[in-house]
């Protein structure tokens, strides 16, 4: 019994044994298949150890297969981190440019395409001819984004980029470039001239006359507030070839209404809007009561004399052109356009602005609007407060 016992405790052990290897040589083949998944995954990342080898494994294949193409688009990888595209430069057909110097840059229209431009060059379009200054970064949508926004603007105001005899003779070329940069291009100012030019810091601004104007490059992204100031000065080169110069309260009170009735359809978190408005949490410095006790007067002072050091004529421009479209339509700016052609008068000649306004609304409009500045502009503060604070974390 007890040698039976033995070899039957014995056979008990062994089968436990046999019955544990089993389950062990199961749990190394579970294991061998993790193994094998892990390693499927690195592979694959691992054909270039990293995101930036494996691209640039891509581009050599690339170059290889197709010499060096560098139009393809980039990646966004590529993209933040910096790396342009080559640019390409055509030949232009247009009699105009035989005697230039300067070529003519072909342009994606991909947004992802990036380009750091390596000397002088210009993009010819059908309203507008478009010079970019060496070491300026556009991307390959740019000029397609600045026309949509003279198409757009043109719809809103009724007016064209036409040529018209109000052309004012600016030396832009000796200015941003050289003396004999672009000699031969749009000499007459059929078209729009505008100069894109990277931002030096050095406080230069953007700006604008009725035949030029002047950009940076990082304005040119239509999904950035940047583009608002696109807005701004195009309006001032489609009021400016519409009609005379009507001073720069009007002018700037243009731009900034276009500015933020586009910043709104973009959906672009215009910040430089609330230093114009009143409200109980944003509240400029500009004083409202000369222009609501005596609103000729003060548009007169503010118009010829910048004493107050905080661009009246920008706050009391943007509350009277927004009383006009409030109170007379978005057809009065074409009808004050259309009116001061009708005047023969030099840059200046604010009296005469005056008279034009008038003419076009009526000859109690300035009393008309010292009575809605307290409640208009109010209410229209809080609606472009409202609006761009919801922006703040962005």
């Amino acid at each position: 019994m007890y040698t039976s016992k033995k070899y039957g405790i014995l056979i008990i052990i062994m089968a436990v044994i046999i019955f544990l290897g089993i389950l062990t040589g199961c749990g190394k083949s579970d294991d061998n298949k993790k193994n094998s998944s892990s390693d499927g995954e690195m592979s694959s990342r691992e054909v270039g150890d990293t995101e930036e080898d494996a691209n640039e494994d891509k581009k050599s294949k690339e170059d290889s297969e197709s010499g060096t193409d560098k139009q393809e688009e980039l990646s966004s990888e590529e993209v933040e981190a910096g790396e342009y595209k080559t640019p390409e430069y055509i030949d232009d057909d247009n009699d105009e440019a035989k005697n230039c110097k300067e070529k003519m840059i072909k342009l994606s229209g991909r947004k992802s395409d990036l380009y750091q431009i390596d000397e002088d060059c210009y993009y010819r379009g059908d309203r507008y001819i478009m010079y970019f200054r060496k070491g300026t970064v556009i991307s390959g949508d740019c000029a397609e984004a600045v026309e949509e926004v003279m198409g757009r603007l043109e719809e809103m105001y009724g007016m064209s980029y036409i040529k018209t005899d109000y052309l004012t003779n600016y030396p832009w070329r000796r200015t941003y470039f050289s003396q004999t940069s672009f000699n031969s291009i749009n000499t007459d100012n059929e078209k729009v001239n505008i100069l894109v030019l990277p931002d030096t810091g050095d406080g230069s601004v953007e700006g604008a006359t009725d035949s030029v104007v002047v950009l940076f490059d990082h304005d040119l992204d239509n999904e950035k507030a940047d583009f608002c100031r696109v807005f701004h000065e195009m309006t001032h080169a489609l009021r400016r070839r519409q009609g005379g110069f009507m001073g720069d309260i009007f002018e700037e009170g243009v731009a900034l209404y276009s500015e933020e009735k586009l910043a709104k359809e973009y959906n672009l978190g215009d910040w430089t809007l609330i230093q114009y408005v009143k409200t109980d949490d944003y509240y400029s410095d500009f004083d409202d009561s000369a222009m609501l006790s005596d609103p000729v007067g003060a548009y007169k002072d503010m118009e010829l004399d910048d004493q107050q050091k905080l661009l009246p004529e920008y706050h009391y421009g943007y509350r009277l052109v927004t009383f006009l479209v409030d109170n007379y339509g978005i057809d009065i700016i074409k009808k004050i356009s259309d009116t001061s052609n009708k005047y023969d008068y030099d840059y200046g000649y604010v009296d005469i602005e005056i008279d034009i306004i008038k003419e076009a609304t009526s000859d109690d409009v300035f009393d008309k609007f010292a009575q809605w500045v307290p409640q208009g502009w109010a209410e229209h503060s809080k609606e472009v407060v409202d609006y761009v604070t919801q922006f703040d974390e962005q």
